[in-house]
């Protein structure tokens, strides 16, 4: 099973994906973790282009490089842990490009996703929402880390809306997790789709 975690900036994603991490491991599931840009040698390396604050990039740039990562990913990371019948909990994925890229280019981003995983979506999408009020207050706490920490208020309130857009295009898929709480009160919403989802078909 493929399972992705999505969700504007400050809303717990990288909280809440270990949390399931451990919890899995836990009841002896063979998993793997990893997150976009990123999840293997080269596009870790991608991934520091492209939040690096002093490199700017025009946003179809931002795609292809989007999509080169995603590809050294899939090859290295995705298809080979789930051809092992692991479980994979991604950090980010297919959503975040077309929030992040934009909706604009929905079936753009399809066929180039399409070329560079043949395909590949997740069984279960984790979309973690919150107030930008909330998140916004929460990365000042925790401190500015890249460029994408330093979005303004109306730039959160826009991805956030884009998600909960997105989310009505895949409903069977995407599960609007309630992040505005406290951390076990999201990770219990998250732990009932997984026993319902996973467990019930093993």
């Amino acid at each position: 099973m493929f399972i992705t975690f999505e969700g504007g900036e400050g809303v717990g994603k990288s909280t809440q994906i270990r949390a399931l991490f451990e919890n899995l491991k836990e009841k002896g599931v063979d998993v793997v973790l990893t997150r976009e840009p990123g999840g293997c040698l080269t596009a870790e390396e991608i991934r520091n282009v492209m939040l690096n604050s002093s490199v700017h990039l025009d946003v179809i740039s931002q795609l292809f490089l989007v999509m080169a990562s995603r590809r050294e990913h899939y090859i290295h990371t995705i298809k080979p842990s789930l051809e092992q019948g692991k479980l994979v909990l991604c950090d980010r994925f297919i959503d975040s490009t077309f929030v992040y890229q934009g909706l604009d280019y929905f079936d753009d981003i399809l066929y180039l996703h399409g070329l560079a995983t043949g395909g590949l979506m997740p069984d279960i999408t984790f979309l973690l929402d919150a107030d930008p009020e909330i998140t916004l207050s929460r990365m000042t706490q925790r401190g500015i880390e890249n460029h994408m920490d330093s979005l303004d208020f109306q730039r959160h309130e826009t991805l956030r809306t884009s998600y909960l857009s997105l989310a009505t295009f895949f409903p069977n898929r995407i599960h609007i997790i309630d992040a505005s709480g406290f951390p076990h009160e999201t990770f219990a919403q998250i732990e009932k789709v997984v026993e319902k989802q996973f467990f019930s078909t093993r």
